[in-house]
């Protein structure tokens, strides 16, 4: 038997459900903006925390994410608060991740040799500088290059003299320290291949 419209809305139950629902008003555009940037923020906080935590969790390590996140000399999104920004971390992050990658292929490329940016990379994200021949030697090796990454990433400018600096303390360190960069093919750029600064030579340099 067909419902009778009128008697349907006139009802006890509909009028009922009205009433329950007459103050639900559809959210705005800045509601639901709001409302995603606070999901995203509770996001990132949670996964700051979890960063934190990660290396000691087993097997990590062999993990493609421990890899992602290794990757470059900043493993967390510290770098990101770092550099000034307050919001959208995590997309933030993953800009600067990409941008960090490529200011350490020269640096490791052209100075600082991968075997030893992956040594320091390794050290940092694992907080294990125990794994290095000489803890402090290399714990401060890693404060001066991502010093420099960090200027790089602002400035967009390669300090070549602070950069240089860094490799001769490497070159002049004693014994094994650092032999990483010592016995890789970087260190050949560095070699003295009998090159005198002449006035007589072309390249001559005050």
């Amino acid at each position: 038997m067909p419902y009778n419209i009128i008697d349907l809305i006139e009802s006890d139950e509909t009028l009922s459900t009205c009433q329950m629902y007459q103050n639900v008003i559809p959210a705005s555009k800045e509601r639901i903006e709001r409302l995603l940037l606070s999901l995203e923020k509770q996001r990132d906080d949670a996964l700051a925390v979890i960063l934190t935590m990660l290396p000691d969790a087993h097997h990590w390590t062999a993990s493609e994410q421990f890899n992602y996140f290794a990757a470059t000399m900043f493993p967390t999104l510290d770098i990101v608060h770092q550099l000034g920004f307050a919001d959208h971390i995590w997309l933030r992050y993953q800009d600067t991740r990409a941008k960090l990658l490529t200011i350490e292929h020269r640096l490791e490329t052209e100075f600082f040799s991968p075997e030893l940016m992956d040594m320091l990379r390794t050290a940092n994200a694992l907080n294990k500088w125990n794994m290095t021949l000489d803890t402090a030697q290399y714990k401060r090796m890693y404060q001066r290059i991502s010093a420099i990454e960090f200027s790089i990433l602002r400035i967009g400018e390669y300090p070549i003299p602070s950069i240089i600096d860094i490799v001769n303390s490497i070159r002049l360190a004693k014994g094994n320290v650092f032999a990483e960069w010592k016995q890789s093919d970087t260190a050949k750029l560095f070699e003295d291949h009998g090159y005198k600064n002449k006035k007589q030579a072309g390249g001559y340099f005050f």
